[in-house]
């Protein structure tokens, strides 16, 4: 197993009570969406022709600038698009314009 994916909070808490032995530290890769109370392994089944195997787990303990990167506030995008609404279906726009409300 290369990676087990855990909820970044959960990677800044191993990387402070790990102690000395930390190589198994690489392995543990932060990745929100991960709600699950146990870290949760990823592998290909030896049968996926299709599919390809990820690239190395970088070295080190992964405890440094890019965990901490995962709590940055993501900058604003510029103007908000402006939200369109559907068109409604003609039955729809029918009724609406019989309330007055089209």
């Amino acid at each position: 197993m290369d990676r087990i994916f855990v909820n970044p909070a959960i990677k800044v808490k191993l990387c402070q009570t790990a102690g000395n032995d930390r190589a198994w530290l690489r392995k543990i890769r932060p990745w929100y969406g991960t709600r699950l109370p146990f870290p949760r392994p990823f592998n290909l089944p030896a049968d996926a022709a299709s599919c390809e195997n990820q690239a190395l787990v970088p070295a080190g303990d992964g405890c440094g600038e890019e965990l901490y990167s995962w709590f940055e506030p993501k900058e604003a995008s510029g103007t908000p698009k402006a939200k369109v609404l559907p068109t409604a279906p003609v039955q729809c726009q029918m009724i609406l314009s019989e309330q007055g409300l089209n």
